[in-house]
């Protein structure tokens, strides 16, 4: 199976495509605009993503994040964030 027919079997509902096939890189869309990027290298995923972060001011704001290194199940985390919230979120939240 390849990254894209894992990604369309474990998502419903979203848009996956390769967008570079020697780099094996997939672009996640979820709804009209929110997109993950994923990447794979051997048995190892990165990605790229919204991300809700604290900004300078002590509020939150969104900036495209970053992991490396990670195993499928990471990729899994990442994209069921995005789905349901839209973004990836701190663990908490005060």
């Amino acid at each position: 199976m390849t990254l894209v027919d894992i990604l369309k079997s474990k998502f419903s509902n979203v848009s996956v495509h390769e967008i570079n096939q020697d780099a094996h890189q997939v672009e996640v869309v979820f709804g009209k605009s929110i997109t993950v990027t994923v990447s794979q290298i051997g048995d190892r995923f990165s990605a790229s993503y919204p991300e809700l972060v604290r900004d300078s001011r002590n509020g939150y704001k969104i900036q495209d994040g970053f992991a490396k290194d990670m195993l499928i199940d990471g990729i899994f985390w990442i994209l069921n964030q995005v789905k349901e919230k839209g973004r990836v979120e701190p663990e908490i939240i005060d």
